[in-house]
């Protein structure tokens, strides 16, 4: 090995380790600030939550969606304490090159029974948006509230 690739490969793996290093310092920074975000909330009830997503949705509907977002958030949220405004990449805690986008999608399908494309949920930016999504794709399929 001459010394040249030796610099080169001293070079490559310095820059893979900040950056390994960097990401573990923005997803820890990530967890505190969901923990920050939940920790003085008042729960807001189902019945609430579901007129804030859609005039039309139940609340069945918008609860079982909710559950769904706090289950595969990388710290646990208690889902009673989403909004509809909450974002999925800060309030949540979602990470758009994060394998999160693509455990809702199939977490979404096996709830409630539904195909759901992962370029569907692109430009969805809030939890009122995924109740919408699966409200529209429900009632596509004619499956009552």
């Amino acid at each position: 090995m001459s010394v040249w690739e030796a610099v080169l490969f001293v070079v490559i793996f310095s820059v893979a380790a900040v950056g390994i290093i960097g990401a573990i310092i923005c997803e820890q920074r990530d967890r505190e600030f969901v923990r920050r975000t939940f920790t003085h909330r008042q729960l807001v009830p189902e019945v609430d939550f579901a007129r804030d997503c859609s005039p039309t949705v139940s609340a069945a509907i918008a609860e079982r969606v909710r559950q769904v977002l706090a289950r595969i958030c990388e710290e646990p949220v208690d889902s009673a304490l989403m909004q509809a405004d909450d974002l999925l990449s800060t309030e949540l805690g979602y990470c758009l090159d994060s394998l999160a986008f693509p455990d809702l999608v199939c977490n979404l399908e096996k709830e409630f029974g539904i195909k759901v494309k992962l370029r569907e949920l692109t430009g969805r930016e809030t939890v009122r948006d995924v109740v919408r999504l699966v409200e529209n794709k429900l009632a596509a399929l004619g499956v009552p509230d």
